[in-house]
């Protein structure tokens, strides 16, 4: 019986940190403090469209020095995950 108290107080104790640690990192983003804001236009499409220039850039110049072609392959999630990378950097530094 106290096992299992000790084992409930110490998954309560847990939880109650991982609340105070989300509450001061959202604090710190100060996004309690500021109105939510809507972006006009999805930039994520905007930046996939520029990785697959990028890419087609970069095979177009491997031609041109070796006389090879490439294959390029570019996917929806590589911007998503570089653009929001900034965004965790301001909430966890």
């Amino acid at each position: 019986m106290l096992l299992v108290l000790l084992v409930l107080l110490g998954v309560l104790v847990l939880l109650v940190l991982v609340l105070v640690l989300v509450v001061v990192l959202l604090v710190r983003a100060n996004r309690l403090l500021q109105p939510l804001v809507r972006v006009g236009v999805s930039i994520v499409d905007m930046c996939s469209g520029l990785h697959a220039v990028m890419g087609i850039l970069a095979a177009l110049h491997q031609r041109a020095s070796t006389g090879l072609g490439q294959r390029v392959d570019t996917v929806h999630t590589d911007p998503c995950c570089s653009s929001s990378s900034t965004s965790l950097l301001f909430i966890l530094v």
